[in-house]
């Protein structure tokens, strides 16, 4: 029996993070086609913007504001075509998906915790709000080659083999606004950016252990799904950076406004799923329907330029991040 979908294969180990994934593996000679919608919460490591004390406290002592992304709406889609031979198959999938961030924490004893250390300095302990406004989009296209390694009355395993091209990007806005009759300045700003794309082999597998076929009850097969992979990317990355104060009266101050030079490098990947898949027939196609979790990690993807020194104002270095993804999938197949 047709078994679709089989899902999981993970996808990619890429620059910049891979969603794609080894969906149905139709029989030979057939064209199957998949759409999934996704329920994704990106992840950066240190979105972190401001701490929040008791006020008159002349050390920063409190606990600092997150501004991390919730779960986002996102999308898949796939073509595979069997073919005739060794039990392969060729599969092509892209995946979209664009999140935004915001939050604000008002009050006394705040302090900035991002930026130029000559704005950080200027935003101590102050009455008023911070701001945070986070946005990422994330971007990819794979294409692979599947070989079954395996097969059993209930087990089936594959290996794939391939390429994957990803895009992503992480753009972080932050706003301090001291409301004192006489501040050193009342308004902070702080802008950050970082963007990768790179292209790059997969290598992955996928594990199919049907849990019943053609219950009487419930024609078709129920599967548990699962499967990984690793890859490399070789990236193209840069970031840019922009802090700036304004004072009493609206004079400016901009503390740095700098973009670093594009810089290649290798961002290795790493993806994992695992779900429930539903495969029958009605007519002359077949049908593939699935519902499960997956993880994603592009380890190193995310990059920021760091200017910690008040005195030595040029004094910069860069910090790489995570860039992580994690959340549901449903999918469905038609193969024909």
């Amino acid at each position: 029996m047709l078994k679709f979908f089989k899902n999981s294969m993970l996808l990619l180990a890429l620059s910049a993070g891979s969603l794609a994934f080894a969906g149905h593996h139709p029989a030979p000679g057939q064209y199957a086609v998949s759409a999934d919608f996704l329920f994704l919460k990106p992840s950066v490591d240190d979105t972190y913007f401001v701490l929040k004390g008791a006020a008159g406290n002349a050390n920063p002592n409190g606990q600092r504001a997150n501004n991390d992304f919730d779960f986002e709406p996102g999308f898949r889609v796939g073509a595979v075509y069997a073919l005739c031979d060794c039990n392969q198959a060729i599969e092509a999938h892209y995946s979209y998906l664009d999140a935004n961030q915001n939050r604000t924490i008002t009050g006394t004893g705040l302090w900035a915790t991002v930026g130029h250390a000559d704005l950080v300095s200027q935003f101590e302990n102050f009455a008023g709000s911070a701001s945070s406004r986070n946005h990422t989009l994330y971007q990819n296209a794979d294409l692979s080659l599947s070989q079954q390694v395996y097969c059993s009355p209930c087990l089936d395993s594959y290996v794939k083999f391939g390429l994957e091209y990803a895009y992503f990007n992480f753009h972080e806005h932050h706003a301090f606004i001291n409301a004192a009759t006489a501040p050193p300045a009342t308004l902070g700003e702080v802008a950050r950016k970082s963007r990768a794309w790179g292209i790059g082999p997969q290598v992955g597998f996928d594990v199919d252990y049907d849990l019943y076929q053609n219950c009487y009850c419930l024609p078709g097969t129920l599967s548990l799904c699962f499967g990984g992979s690793g890859g490399i990317l070789a990236a193209e990355s840069n970031t840019t950076v922009f802090s700036r104060t304004t004072a009493v009266g609206g004079a400016q101050t901009t503390q740095v406004s700098s973009g670093d030079e594009t810089t290649w490098r290798l961002i290795p990947a790493l993806h994992a799923r695992v779900g429930l898949n539903y495969s029958t027939s009605f007519g002359c196609y077949d049908a593939a329907f699935g519902v499960g979790y997956e993880f994603t990690s592009y380890i190193r993807g995310v990059s920021r330029s760091i200017w910690p020194d008040d005195i030595a104002d040029g004094f910069a270095h860069t910090s790489y991040y995570n860039y992580d993804l994690q959340g549901l999938y449903v999918s469905a197949q038609v193969a024909f």
